[in-house]
């Protein structure tokens, strides 16, 4: 018995593994589009991963239609085209979540 329960994990972390390069390479071709701004007349901020200098950037969005090259955030572009969690490491910006920014720590009322 614990033959076939080995081959039940081993066959599940294949399965696992198949649906992540699935789903690595549907990000990817969505980061190969090239920036859309749509039709509309709207001025939404969205990021977009700009394919010929590797980074995700920002640009108005119109909208409507446009592509799936569009994300609500930088560290959503970051995530999906880049696999960073935080970009602002990446860029030394300064990270404002979770409480480890020196901002404001050593400020007093005078």
């Amino acid at each position: 018995m614990p033959h076939i329960h080995r081959f039940t994990h081993q066959a599940l972390a294949c399965i696992i593994g198949f649906l992540l390069v699935d789903i690595g390479k549907a990000s990817s071709s969505i980061c190969q589009l090239s920036k859309d701004e749509g039709s509309c007349e709207e001025d939404l901020t969205k990021y977009f991963f700009n394919k010929d200098v590797g980074t995700c950037e920002q640009f108005t969005y119109g909208g409507c239609q446009g592509n799936d090259n569009k994300f609500d955030s930088l560290e959503e572009c970051s995530k999906a085209c880049l696999g960073e969690d935080n970009p602002s490491k990446k860029f030394g910006l300064p990270s404002f979540g979770g409480g480890h920014s020196s901002f404001g720590n050593n400020a007093h009322s005078v």
